[in-house]
């Protein structure tokens, strides 16, 4: 409230790992929801559209991401930055969030990796995977983009003022 934020109802303590802070959240929801959206606050160009069809599809399939095909050529490496294979892009996609999930899915998920000490987990999705669940990908834009790195910052004036126009032509 000393922000002036109306929608926040809660705030949480997060973890030491990505994972942990996201099983705290579902903890703390205490399950009154059948349905979870886990989104990346870095990705802070998310839209109204994207994450309608998340939820739209979400409720037709176990658990849901957003992503889009790789158009980079992708390169495995090893330690010493040396070339080991080229993958086949033509299979792989960027993913990114909202992530859709049933509750009991998400919590039995995040439960087992606290409980396992899995360190390696990059998005939810993989959590659910483990447990044998098939996620399902909707098409997301481009410009979703994860606010990762010093100049990524460099990129929001322009795709805040493209997303401005495009609303303004509306």
């Amino acid at each position: 409230r000393p922000f002036g934020l109306s929608k926040v109802c809660k705030v949480i303590a997060g973890g030491a790992l990505r994972h942990q802070s996201v099983l705290a959240g579902l903890e703390a929801t205490e399950g009154r929801y059948p349905f979870i959206l886990v989104h990346d606050g870095v990705r802070p160009l998310v839209d109204a559209e994207t994450i309608s069809e998340v939820i739209k599809t979400g409720k037709k399939f176990q658990a849901v991401t957003v992503g889009y095909p790789a158009a980079d050529t992708i390169k495995e490496i090893n330690a010493n930055h040396e070339v080991v294979r080229t993958l086949d892009r033509r299979g792989l996609w960027l993913v990114q969030t909202p992530q859709f999930f049933r509750y009991s899915d998400l919590i039995e998920a995040h439960r087992k990796a606290d409980k396992e000490h899995w360190e390696d987990v990059t998005d939810d999705c993989l959590l659910v995977e483990r447990l044998g669940i098939k996620v399902r990908i909707v098409v997301g834009p481009r410009n979703n983009i994860k606010m990762t790195y010093p100049e990524d910052k460099d990129l929001l004036p322009s795709l805040l003022s493209s997303r401005a126009s495009k609303i303004k032509d509306n």
